[in-house]
Parts: C-alpha cells; sequence; structure tokens
C-alpha cells in the first residue's frame, strides 16, 4: 500500500478478494450495531467496505472527519462525533485506527461504522435507579443520546443546566454525586469523561427518587449496624458465661475451703488459661490445704491465747486510769486549798506593804524634822560663841541651864514644831541652855 501509485486501486489488486472476506467477517462479528467494515488508502484516496462498496475517484480521504482526527491523535485509534455517513445516509459514529509504515507516517485507515440507533438501543437499556438514565455527549459536546428523543444532537449549550454542572461537562471532569439544576427540576448526578474518544457520559436521576434512595440506603445501614451489633453482643455473652463458668466454679470451692470444707475438688474442664487455674487450684486443694489448715488452727490457738492477754492487759489499764482520776481528784483539792492559803498570804503582805509605806513616810518626816533642828541648833551654836565672848557674866547662868539641859528628852514621832511650840513661853534664859545643849551635840 505505502509503494503504490496513487492510481493504484484495490478492487483490481490481488488481493482484493481476501481483504473483501476478512471485512465481511469482521462485520458479522460486529452484530447488528455495525454498518460496515472498511479499508481507506491515504495514498490512492480509496475506500472499499465489507457491503461492497468501493469508492469512486471523487472520493476525498482528507475531507473525511475521522482523517482528520486521526493526524491529530498522534497515530492512537479515535472515535468520532456523530455524523452522516455519506455511502449509507445514516447518523454514525466511526471507530477508526491508522495504519503506518516504519517511520510513523500513516499509510491507510482501518474503521467501523456503529449505528447510532442501536447505540441507544444499548444506552437506554442502562439505567440509574427506577426513574434516572444516562446522557451522553460526543467530541463535539453534541447529545448522541438521552431518553427523550427530542433533545439528540442538541449542542451543551443549548441545555439549561445549574452552573455546576455546566462547568463539570464544559472542562471534561469527572465528579462524584452533585446536585444540580436543569430547567428548574432538582436532580442528582456524576459526570465520567472518556479520554481516550472524548466522550462524557452524565448519570442522573430525580432528586425525589435520590433522596428517597439515600433514605433507604441510610435505614439499611442503620439496621445492619444494630443487627451486626446484636449479634456480637450474643457471641460475647454466650462467650463470657463460657469463659465466667469456671470462675464461678473455683468462686465456690473457694468458699467451701473458707468454710473449712477441704475435700472439694475440682476438674479441669477448657485448655485454656482458666483451665490452668482450675488444675493449679485442685493441685493447691489437694496437697496443700491440709497444711494450711494446720497452720490455721496454730494461728488460732496463738490469736486466743494473744486476746487474752489482751483482755488482761485493758482491765489492768483500766484500774490504773481509775487510780490516776483519784489522784487527779485529790491534787486538785490540795490545789483549791492551796489556792485559799496563797490569797490569805498575798492578802497579808498587801497589809504589810501597806504598813512599810506608812512607816516610811514617817521616817521621812522625822528625818526633816531633823535637819530643821539642826539647822536651828547651828543658828544657835553661831549665836552663843557670840555671846559667850561678849557675856562672861553669864557663866553663872549657863551652868544652871546646862543642869536644866540634862533634864531634857526628845520624844519618838513628835515633830519639831511641837517641840517649838513648848519652848515659845520659855524665858531667854532657857533660850541659852539649849544653845549650850547644841554645842554638847
Amino acid at each position: 500500500m505505502e509503494n503504490e501509485p496513487a492510481a493504484y486501486r484495490f478492487d483490481t489488486s490481488e488481493g482484493y478478494q481476501q481483504a473483501m472476506e476478512q471485512l465481511q467477517y469482521a462485520d458479522t462479528v460486529g452484530g447488528d450495531a455495525v454498518l460496515g467494515v472498511w479499508i481507506a488508502g491515504v495514498k490512492n484516496s480509496q475506500v472499499i467496505q465489507s457491503d461492497g462498496y468501493i469508492s469512486d475517484a471523487s472520493f476525498d480521504v482528507t475531507e473525511r472527519i475521522w482523517y482528520q482526527l486521526l493526524t491529530e491523535s498522534g497515530g492512537e485509534s479515535i472515535l468520532t462525533p456523530v455524523y452522516v455517513d455519506t455511502i449509507t445516509g445514516e447518523m454514525v459514529v466511526t471507530v477508526a485506527t491508522p495504519y503506518t509504515n516504519a517511520s510513523g507516517s500513516m499509510i491507510g485507515v482501518i474503521g467501523i461504522d456503529l449505528s447510532l440507533d442501536h447505540l441507544m438501543d444499548y444506552f437506554s437499556q442502562i439505567s440509574v435507579g427506577e426513574s434516572g438514565y444516562i446522557t451522553v455527549y460526543d467530541s463535539d459536546r453534541n447529545i448522541i443520546y438521552h431518553p427523550d428523543s427530542s433533545v439528540l444532537l442538541r449542542n451543551l449549550s443549548e441545555v439549561d443546566y445549574s452552573e455546576n454542572m455546566r462547568s463539570l461537562l464544559e472542562n471534561n471532569q469527572n465528579s462524584d454525586v452533585v446536585s444540580y439544576k436543569r430547567g428548574g427540576a432538582n436532580y442528582y448526578g456524576g459526570t465520567r469523561y472518556i479520554d481516550a474518544y472524548s466522550w462524557t457520559v452524565l448519570a442522573c436521576m430525580p432528586g425525589s427518587e435520590y433522596m428517597q434512595e439515600t433514605t433507604i440506603v441510610f435505614i439499611m445501614l442503620v439496621v445492619g449496624f444494630l443487627f451486626c451489633i446484636l449479634i456480637t453482643s450474643l457471641i460475647c455473652f454466650v462467650r463470657t458465661r463460657a469463659l465466667l463458668r469456671p470462675l464461678k466454679t473455683i468462686g465456690v470451692v473457694a468458699e467451701e475451703f473458707a468454710k473449712g470444707n477441704l475435700d472439694s475438688d475440682i476438674h479441669r474442664s477448657t485448655n485454656d488459661e482458666i483451665g490452668d487455674l482450675e488444675e493449679v487450684f485442685s493441685h493447691t486443694a489437694g496437697k496443700g490445704f491440709a497444711v494450711v489448715a494446720d497452720e490455721v488452727r496454730n494461728l488460732a490457738s496463738k490469736s486466743a491465747e494473744a486476746s487474752r492477754t489482751t483482755q488482761e492487759l485493758i482491765e489492768a489499764s483500766i484500774e490504773a486510769v481509775e487510780r490516776g482520776n483519784e489522784l487527779v481528784t485529790d491534787a486538785a483539792k490540795d490545789l483549791e486549798k492551796t489556792a485559799e492559803e496563797a490569797g490569805k498570804v498575798m492578802d497579808s503582805i498587801a497589809e504589810i506593804a501597806q504598813t512599810s509605806i506608812e512607816e516610811a513616810q514617817a521616817v521621812h518626816n522625822v528625818t526633816m524634822g531633823l535637819d530643821q533642828i539642826s539647822s536651828v541648833v547651828q543658828t544657835n551654836a553661831a549665836t552663843a560663841q557670840e555671846s559667850a565672848a561678849s557675856s562672861e557674866e553669864l557663866s553663872g547662868q549657863a551652868s544652871m541651864l546646862q543642869n536644866l539641859m540634862a533634864q531634857f528628852k526628845l520624844f519618838e514621832a513628835s515633830s519639831p514644831s511641837n517641840e517649838w511650840e513648848g519652848m515659845e513661853e520659855e524665858p531667854e534664859e532657857q533660850i541659852m541652855s539649849h544653845t549650850v545643849f547644841s554645842d554638847k551635840y
């Protein structure tokens, strides 16, 4: 095919019949959806088809949409948008695969034309819930399938989608279930972009049905979850009872041991840790509880003895406490008597103190009187010396005055003022005798 000239014709070549048989076989295998299987040459611009169609000289390969898409695909297979087949006049889509030479240049094309009607029958069998459906957009964003045939081949730009769904479809994005509106009605749907063929499939269902299905699924999940919890709880309960049964047996035997019945037996019932515990408890009961019983009896005997000793000590302590109470009572009485005597002593000390104050005052008064007498005596002595120098003639009288002074007595507690009051009425001669008395002192 690569080395043949542009005037080369498939129908006049030696391999034409064999090629037609292979095309017809592929057509039969494809079923009713296949309108035809064909081969196209690039240099000779000729097409032969499984139904016997052979293009004439007016046929131009480069004007076909599948050729244009193949030149842009980089050697990959393509799926065309819906178009009207020039041979059959029907709405078809074409699956085309390039045939390349060693250098990678396309020299031929192998294609299959699929009937849009049969594709729509196939798509109509796909259901989403009860009333949901799919919408298929080709690479030109034209609707090639929808349950409402009136919207077929309508472009995406002509459909009244909400902004979020329009953005997903225009940007060829895959999405999970989203809420959107079309023509004012609520829908829930998701998109899938077929990258190899640039087709987009939108699966959707009405909003009311989606909420109903969601509620049913939620209820089923809740019921299933509760059922699982119930089954798990039942299994745990049965298993727990099986585990606790040996422990209850051990507890009963332990109570019997506590009551003094050491003849109880425990038999191993399981092969797990509880069974090991039963076996150990059984061996302990059979071999060690006799020794334990002896020790318990010894301890009981010692406890009784200690109890008696403790009772005696308590009785002795009670007696000591009673004696102590009596001693405390006696001491309290003695302290009361001592307090009374101390009160009397304090009264006596107060009287003595008062008397001492009075005596101290009297001594002070006497001291003051003596000071006054001393002052007067000194004055009289000076006067007497002067008188003696000038009055020698009175010496006789002085002797008489001296005799009188010998008879003078000083009374205690008498104030100097009283003594001088008695002396005011004495004559001048007696005053002189007082002066002589002062000289002697």
